[in-house]
């Protein structure tokens, strides 16, 4: 009697050395991708994040100006009565005004506040000094207190608008000083260099009062005679 051979009992149940290679191969394949995949978007998360904090600052700088020049008080820049002299001193690279401390320095008090570009590593950084004696003041001058606004600056430039003087058209300027008022625009460019911030918009703020209110007008003449 001839026995039929059972099928299915002695097979091949395992793997061969080859399917192991290749299994482990495209394991490793797989592996890369997804971690390269990850890494990949961990380092756009990471430029997003820089992105998103740099635009933050720059939106609460831009306030913080905003609020400082729209505040600029035309005080007169000196005792005499004879000189009728503002005290805001705009030049293309820095600009010294009289107006309102921000409320994080000191709510409330006015002082003169001046901003200006210093070297801070390789880099420079866009700072803000101020101090609470007013120009015209008998008492001494205080030290200023110097804060940092913005990092990573590579140049600034301010441009003030208005007539230079009585009966001349109104334009840009590069300076305002000496005046008998304030310039009707003050606007400042920021030149940053760094790349995930981004360009940095025109700021363009307007001072909210222009001329002293000691200020007294005679007849057809348009100077600014003080008043006592």
């Amino acid at each position: 009697m001839t026995r039929r051979p059972q099928s299915g009992v002695h097979g091949s149940a395992g793997f061969t050395l080859l399917e192991v290679l290749v299994a482990i191969t495209l394991l490793g394949l797989l592996s890369a991708g997804l971690f390269g995949a990850v890494h990949v978007g961990g380092q756009g998360w990471r430029r997003a994040e820089r992105h998103g904090a740099a635009t933050e600052d720059a939106t609460a700088v831009q306030d913080v100006l905003r609020r400082l020049i729209a505040a600029a008080q035309p005080v007169f820049a000196s005792a005499n009565p004879a000189d009728a002299t503002v005290a805001f001193d705009g030049g293309p690279r820095s600009l010294t005004l009289v107006g309102p401390l921000p409320a994080a320095i000191a709510a409330g008090q006015q002082g003169q506040e001046r901003l200006f570009l210093a070297a801070s590593g390789d880099s420079l950084t866009l700072m803000l000094a101020w101090r609470l004696d007013l120009p015209a003041a008998d008492s001494g001058t205080l030290p200023e207190t110097v804060v940092p606004l913005l990092d990573h600056v590579r140049s600034i430039r301010f441009a003030y608008f208005g007539a230079a003087g009585h009966g001349e058209a109104e334009g840009w300027r590069d300076t305002w000083v000496g005046r008998h008022r304030l310039p009707a625009l003050v606007r400042l460019q920021v030149d940053r260099d760094i790349g995930e911030a981004g360009p940095w918009p025109d700021l363009v703020a307007a001072p909210l009062a222009t001329v002293s209110t000691e200020c007294g007008y005679e007849g057809l003449d348009a100077a600014c005679h003080r008043t006592p």
